[in-house]
């Protein structure tokens, strides 16, 4: 499975919201390698894919509709505000391929998965 580098920039920047980065990995290299690792679980998941994916492109038009910003250039604050108004189905968009809150819960799990890989690669 393969991400637009759109999707895959919405990614990282929802997985530097979930994670606190640890001291010893480079700026932007933890969140590379654990949406490498997000993306790695989903390979021959189809429907689950699929819908994970819709979510990303649902969050990155939610981030407009709500703050008129893309999601990597809002602040911390917001991108957290956003995420959680999303778990929460506070949303002003549609959301096609999965809800908002099962975005949010797949995005949690799926990150905890790939943080856990990471760990095991080291």
């Amino acid at each position: 499975m393969e991400l637009q580098l759109d999707q895959e920039a919405v990614l990282q920047g929802a997985v530097g919201r979930l994670l606190v980065p640890n001291d010893e990995a480079g700026a932007g290299d933890w969140k590379a390698a654990i949406a490498k690792g997000v993306v790695k679980q989903l390979e021959g998941e189809g429907g689950k894919a699929e819908r994970f994916v819709a979510g990303l492109d649902s969050l990155a038009a939610e981030s407009w509709a709500v703050f008129g910003s893309a999601f990597l250039n809002l602040p911390g604050g917001q991108q957290d505000e956003l995420l959680s108004r999303v778990e929460n189905e506070n949303v002003r968009t549609q959301w096609g391929g999965c809800g908002p809150g099962e975005f949010v819960k797949m995005l949690v799990e799926l990150t905890d998965g790939a943080v856990g890989e990471t760990m095991n690669d080291e």
